[in-house]
């Protein structure tokens, strides 16, 4: 489940395991006010290889490397 962060009027800071069917619920504070749901930076990044970004992976499942080939060639047209 994505963690969401909230803060309050007050002051108050939290975060909140939700499944994404409750992430637009509102949250109430201790307080007794509604509270605003913050905006963070993802800690998701994908960092190019040089030869692609997935081409390591795409041959973990597969016997003879077939998709590998076939995204390398792709890759080499610049597709």
């Amino acid at each position: 489940m994505p963690i969401y962060e909230y803060t309050c009027k007050c002051g108050t800071e939290r975060e909140f395991n939700l499944p994404f069917s409750k992430a637009d619920q509102a949250q109430v504070c201790e307080c007794g006010e509604v509270m605003q749901k913050k905006i963070s930076a993802s800690s998701f990044t994908m960092k190019p290889t040089g030869r692609g970004m997935a081409l390591e992976t795409l041959n973990s499942n597969v016997v003879g490397g077939r998709r590998k080939d076939w995204a390398e060639k792709i890759a080499a047209q610049g597709l």
